[in-house]
């Protein structure tokens, strides 16, 4: 009777079954790396879209209303120029709280009726050009998102005509800088 020979079997992996694995779960930890970061940027970015929708909104309905002019004759009118709020354009993706959107009945961002209590970071910015009753308006956001010095830039115009405010689409350059 001859003595059968049981083997033990392989336990454990090998160093090269474990560097495979080690190599694979760095590749998805580098792509989930990548997708967050694409995730945050396009929230910041939305953040801009938004606002500005919500500005250009604001001009509309400010145009809509019927003021009274210095001769006593009811009109339509786009609303003035509205400072640049913040008054710095925010670096590095880091908010900074809004400051004080100011203005008067008749110009600004209490014509607009936009105020903004949040942190952000864009500067937001309404210009008038031409007259209220058949100009336009630009609403644009400027911002840093990754520090580098490269701003992403969103503009928005509003035209007034045929007694109405006609507005474009957002025109992005450079969204995720």
């Amino acid at each position: 009777m001859g003595m059968a020979i049981i083997r033990k079997a392989k336990q454990g992996f090998t160093l090269i079954e474990l560097m495979i694995v080690v190599a694979i779960i760095g590749v998805l930890a580098v792509l989930a790396v990548f997708g967050v970061r694409r995730y945050i940027t396009n929230a910041k970015s939305a953040e801009a879209r938004n606002t500005m929708g919500g500005i250009s909104q604001g001009g509309v309905i400010a145009y809509e209303m019927e003021r009274t002019d210095s001769t006593g004759a009811t009109t339509k009118g786009l609303c003035g120029n509205a400072a640049a709020v913040p008054t710095a354009i925010p670096q590095s993706g880091k908010t900074v709280t809004s400051g004080l959107w100011t203005g008067n009945s008749t110009q600004g961002w209490t014509c607009l009726r936009f105020v903004m209590d949040q942190a952000v970071y864009y500067q937001y910015n309404y210009a008038l050009t031409g007259s209220i009753k058949t100009g336009s308006f630009t609403v644009t956001a400027l911002g840093d998102l990754d520090g580098n010095a490269t701003y992403s830039t969103f503009t928005m115009i509003g035209n007034a005509t045929n007694g109405g405010v006609s507005l474009g689409g957002i025109t992005e350059n450079q969204p995720d800088e």
